[in-house]
């Protein structure tokens, strides 16, 4: 009985040691200043990477100098980088279909597409209420 426990250990070890041999650490490179923020779309295909105003508990809050949001595919490949004038404060998230990706500098709410990153609206902070429709 000992041995063929034996043999099921070694035989499951050698397919864990396997799989991990095809493990890569994928490192984004399309930021010029440290990745604060990490938003996942809801169906795992997109990730968006930032540095946020908000990351800064304390200490330094010297302007971050990277004012991008990048969208990735799950292989680290860069899609869409999404510029912005301003230090970012957040990404809100992607739309429940994963179309659609919000993001929030100091002044305004922007809207992208994530599949060809256009924006396709942008709202002025002050033109919203304090639940975050627009004002009438």
């Amino acid at each position: 009985m000992i041995k063929v426990l034996i043999s099921i250990f070694l035989c499951l070890s050698k397919i864990a040691f396997s799989q991990l041999e095809d493990l890569r650490l994928i490192l984004p490179v399309g930021h010029t200043d440290a990745i604060t923020e990490i938003k996942i779309s809801h169906n795992g295909q997109y990730i968006a990477t930032a540095n946020t105003v908000y990351a800064y508990f304390g200490g330094n809050m010297d302007d971050p100098t990277d004012h991008n949001v990048i969208i990735w595919n799950t292989r680290g490949i860069p899609l869409h980088v999404l510029p912005h004038d301003q230090e970012l404060s957040d990404i809100s998230g992607f739309s429940y279909d994963d179309s659609l990706i919000q993001t929030i500098d100091e002044e305004y709410v922007y809207v992208w597409n994530v599949g060809n990153g256009k924006l396709v609206k942008k709202y002025d902070l002050s033109s919203l209420n304090e639940i975050g429709e627009l004002k009438s």
